[in-house]
């Protein structure tokens, strides 16, 4: 199944504040601002098991580029 990316930063937000929020942008970015945080900030704070289980496909993108030595990214 695959997700937009509204989910996975709404997936992320619940890995992190075990908070439900709806996956709609407007929704996201209120949260985001109640925290005082942006998305590289959300991003910088879980641990990489969270962005793994959040991000499945990005990760697996991004661990492909790093394993032939292209770039050291995770």
């Amino acid at each position: 199944m695959q997700r937009c990316i509204e989910e996975e930063i709404v997936s992320l937000i619940k890995e992190l504040y075990k908070m439900n929020i709806s996956a709609e942008k407007e929704k996201i970015i209120k949260f985001l601002k109640s925290k005082k945080i942006w998305y590289d900030e959300l991003i910088k704070r879980a641990t990489k098991k969270q962005l793994k289980k959040t991000f499945p496909n990005l990760t697996k993108v991004m661990e492909r580029i790093e394993a032939e030595n292209i770039i050291d990214i995770l």
